[in-house]
C-alpha cells in the first residue's frame, strides 16, 4: 500500500485516560459473580426432564445419545421416532457422542447433555480470550463481554438445554481463532487444526459457520486489498492458499455431510419429507421473509429482550456512542506488511464493531424463517452484538469511565430482570403434568424392552420415544396418504428388527398437524376394540391386538 493510500487512513485521535485500575477489577468481579449464577441455575435444575423450552428439539438431541449406546450406528445414527429404516440424520452427532461417553461413566443421560453443553459453553471464553489478544482488542473489553454473555438471558438459559448450539458456537470460535492466529504467525500446525475445528463446526450445525465465515473473511479484507492494487508476493501465495483453505473446504465438508444424509432420509417413507431438497424454502426462507414484519418484529419484541432484557435500546445506544469515541488511529507500513495485514488493536476497534454488528444481523438474513420460529437459533450470532458492546464499552471507559460502568451495571440488571420474568417460568414449570411425558413413563414399565409403539396425535416430537425408551412409528398428520394407509394396514412392517408391541393415541394435542376427518375416522377403526393399558390425560396405552 502507498504512503499516499496510508494517509488516507489518518484521523485525528483523541487523547484517552488510563482506564481506573478499579473498573478492571470490578469488570472481572461481575463476570465471575454471573459465572456463579449460570452455576446455581444449572446445578438447582440438573434433573428435571429435558420438557422445557423446545423439548421437541431437546429430546430428538436425546434420543441419538440413547441408542448411540444401544446399538445405533454412529454416522447413519437412529432417531427411532418415525418407524423402520431408523435413521434420520441432521447434524453430525458430535454432541450425542460426547453425551453418550458421559453417560456410560455413570451419569444419567439427562443432566450428562446438561453438563455437556454447559461445558462447551464456558469452553468458548477459550477462544474468545485467544482472538480477543491475536487482535490487540482493547483488554478491558473481555472481562465485559465475559459479564454480559454470562448474564444474558440467551445463553443463561440455552446453555443448560440439551442441545448442539453451545459445542456448534465452540467449534466456530475455536475455528475464527486459530484462522487468525494462522495468519498472526503462519504456523502450519495451526492452519491444520483451524481446518479440523472449521469442518467439525460445519458439520455440527452447518447454519452457525456463516456468520464465523463473514468475520473471517473481513478479517483478510486488508490483504486483499494490497493483493489487488500491488499484487501478492509469492512468499506469500502459500499462506494465503491455505488461508483459503480454511475458509471454503468446512463448507464442502458440510455440503458432503447433506449430501450423505439425504439418501438416507430420502429411505424412511415419512422422513424423505424432512431431506434438505424438501426443507430448503423451510431453512432458507424466502427474499421476502429477509425483509418481513414478522422477522424485524421478532428482533425488535423477542431477540433483543433475549439478550440484553427491557434495556436493549440502551446497548444500542451505547454500542453506537463507544463507536464514535473509538480511536481509528494510523495503518502504519509496517503494520499493512505484517502477517495478518492489518493495524493494532486501537486501529481496530472501530472496524472490529463495525464486522461484529454486521455478522449478528447477517444470521438473519441468510435464515429469516429459522430465526423468527426458533428462539435458540440467536445462540449462534449473539455473542457477536455482546462483543460489539464489550468493545465499544471498553472504548467508552477510555473518556467516560463511570459512564461505562454505569450502563453496564444497568445492562447486568436488565439481564437478570429477563431472566427472572420469561426464562424463569420455564425452569419452574412442572413437566410432570405433561401427558405425553406421563404415558411415556407408563409404556416403560408396562411394554417389553424389545417392543416398539405406534404413536397418533404427537406429531413426531420425541417426547414418547425417548422418555419410553422404546422405538417408535410416530404418525403426523402430514404424513403421505398412501403410507398412512400402509402403517394402519400392517404396522410390523414398518417396525423392522422391533416387536409391535402396543399404541398410543394422543389425538389433538397438535392443533396444526391434526389429522382430517377420513383420517380421524380410520384411526379410531384402527383402535377399536384394543385394550386400554394406560391412561394419561389425553394419551391413552393400548395393546397390540383387539
Amino acid at each position: 500500500m502507498t504512503q499516499a493510500a496510508l494517509r488516507s487512513f489518518e484521523v485525528p485521535v483523541p487523547a484517552a485516560k488510563p482506564v481506573p485500575v478499579w473498573l478492571t477489577r470490578a469488570a472481572w468481579a461481575i463476570a465471575g459473580l454471573a459465572l456463579l449464577g449460570q452455576l446455581v441455575v444449572l446445578v438447582h435444575w440438573l434433573n428435571t426432564p429435558i420438557l422445557d423450552q423446545h423439548a421437541f428439539r431437546q429430546t430428538q438431541t436425546a434420543l441419538t445419545s440413547f441408542w448411540l449406546l444401544r446399538g445405533s450406528p454412529f454416522f447413519a445414527y437412529w432417531t427411532p421416532a418415525l418407524g423402520s429404516p431408523w435413521s434420520v440424520p441432521y447434524e453430525m452427532p458430535l454432541y450425542q457422542g460426547i453425551v453418550a461417553l458421559v453417560n456410560r461413566l455413570g451419569v444419567p443421560l439427562d443432566p450428562a447433555g446438561r453438563l455437556v453443553s454447559e461445558a462447551f459453553f464456558l469452553l468458548c471464553f477459550w477462544p474468545l480470550r485467544m482472538v480477543w489478544r491475536d487482535l490487540r482488542l482493547p483488554p478491558l473489553g473481555l472481562p465485559f463481554a465475559c459479564a454480559l454473555l454470562l448474564a444474558s438471558p440467551l445463553y443463561a438459559f440455552w446453555s443448560r438445554t440439551f442441545m448442539i448450539e453451545s459445542l456448534a458456537v465452540f467449534l466456530g470460535l475455536l475455528w475464527l481463532a486459530l484462522f487468525v492466529r494462522f495468519m498472526e504467525r503462519g504456523q502450519a500446525w495451526v492452519g491444520g487444526v483451524a481446518l479440523a475445528a472449521g469442518v467439525l463446526a460445519s458439520v455440527a450445525k452447518s447454519t452457525t459457520l456463516p456468520p464465523f465465515a463473514l468475520l473471517a473473511g473481513l478479517y483478510l479484507l486488508p490483504r486483499a486489498w494490497r493483493w489487488l492494487r500491488a499484487g501478492l508476493p509469492a512468499r506469500e501465495w502459500p499462506p494465503m492458499l491455505a488461508a483459503a483453505a480454511i475458509l471454503l473446504l468446512p463448507f464442502v465438508a458440510g455440503f458432503a455431510w447433506v449430501a450423505y444424509c439425504d439418501p438416507i432420509k430420502a429411505a424412511n417413507p415419512i422422513a424423505k419429507i424432512l431431506t434438505s431438497t424438501n426443507m430448503a424454502a423451510w431453512n432458507w426462507g424466502t427474499p421476502g421473509q429477509r425483509f418481513s414484519r414478522s422477522l424485524w418484529s421478532a428482533v425488535y419484541h423477542r431477540i433483543m429482550p433475549d439478550i440484553f432484557g427491557a434495556a436493549w435500546p440502551l446497548a444500542i445506544l451505547a454500542l453506537a456512542w463507544g463507536a464514535t469515541v473509538a480511536t481509528v488511529g494510523r495503518i502504519s507500513a509496517a503494520q499493512s506488511a505484517s502477517p495478518a495485514g492489518m493495524a493494532d488493536g486501537a486501529s481496530l476497534m472501530r472496524p472490529t464493531v463495525a464486522a461484529l454488528t454486521l455478522a449478528f444481523l447477517s444470521a438473519f438474513l441468510l435464515f429469516p424463517n429459522l430465526h423468527t420460529v426458533h428462539n435458540y437459533y440467536q445462540y449462534a450470532n449473539a455473542c457477536f452484538v455482546i462483543a460489539a458492546l464489550a468493545i465499544a464499552l471498553a472504548a467508552l471507559a477510555g473518556r467516560y469511565p463511570t459512564a461505562a460502568a454505569l450502563i453496564v451495571v444497568v445492562m447486568l440488571g436488565s439481564q437478570l430482570a429477563h431472566f427472572a420474568q420469561v426464562q424463569l417460568g420455564w425452569l419452574r414449570a412442572d413437566p410432570s403434568h405433561d401427558p405425553a411425558y406421563r404415558i411415556a413413563l407408563l409404556a416403560r414399565d408396562r411394554l417389553p424392552p424389545d417392543g416398539s409403539m405406534v404413536v397418533f396425535g404427537d406429531d413426531w416430537e420425541p417426547t414418547i420415544p425417548y422418555y419410553s425408551e422404546r422405538k417408535t412409528l410416530d404418525v403426523p398428520g402430514w404424513t403421505d396418504p398412501a403410507v398412512f394407509d400402509d402403517i394402519l394396514r400392517d404396522p410390523q412392517a414398518h417396525l423392522e428388527g422391533t416387536q409391535f408391541a402396543g399404541v398410543v393415541s394422543c389425538t389433538g394435542r397438535y392443533a396444526l398437524y391434526d389429522y382430517s376427518d377420513e383420517e380421524k375416522r380410520k384411526i379410531d377403526a384402527f383402535l377399536a376394540g384394543r385394550p386400554v393399558l394406560a391412561e394419561a390425560g389425553a394419551c391413552r396405552l393400548l395393546g397390540p391386538a383387539r
